[in-house]
């Protein structure tokens, strides 16, 4: 899931996801198990950002289980959460996509379930503060950290 439409040699899946059905530009990796150009992702609706910070959550909430007292969630290098603030990767058109305001919910609400939910662990979103090395257009597509 974390990789979004950038998941790669993972003989388990049939497709990928992504906030939008774009393709990433580049190519696989083989040290990944990855093999030639991305394929399209389907387009995540709603309902899937919703299972996504599901997911965020109940890990989070399992490693507060076991002990831990803090949580980082890895919000960049083109992972899925950053894939939602790069803006040729997201093409919503709703509240996920447009402006970079609109695009930051999504990431953001991954710690937001937290939010006067006890026990709260430390918690820490660190976007990518680079360029989008593919991005042609050169401009910072994420927030600065």
């Amino acid at each position: 899931m974390h990789a979004g439409s950038q998941s790669q040699g993972n003989r388990h899946l049939l497709g990928t996801a992504g906030p939008s059905a774009v393709t990433p530009r580049g190519e696989q990796l083989a040290m990944y198990r990855g093999d030639g150009p991305f394929r399209a992702p389907a387009a995540m609706d709603g309902a899937d950002i919703a299972n996504v910070r599901r997911g965020f959550v109940a890990a989070a909430r399992r490693a507060v289980a076991a002990g831990f007292d803090g949580v980082e969630i890895h919000g960049a290098n083109g992972y899925l959460l950053d894939q939602f603030l790069t803006d040729y990767l997201n093409s919503h058109d709703d509240a996920y996509g447009g402006s970079l305001e609109n695009r930051s919910p999504c990431p953001a609400g991954a710690t937001r379930p937290w939010t006067g939910e006890p026990p709260a662990p430390s918690e820490r979103c660190r976007p990518s503060s680079q360029t989008d090395a593919n991005n042609p257009s050169g401009t910072l597509s994420r927030p600065a950290t």
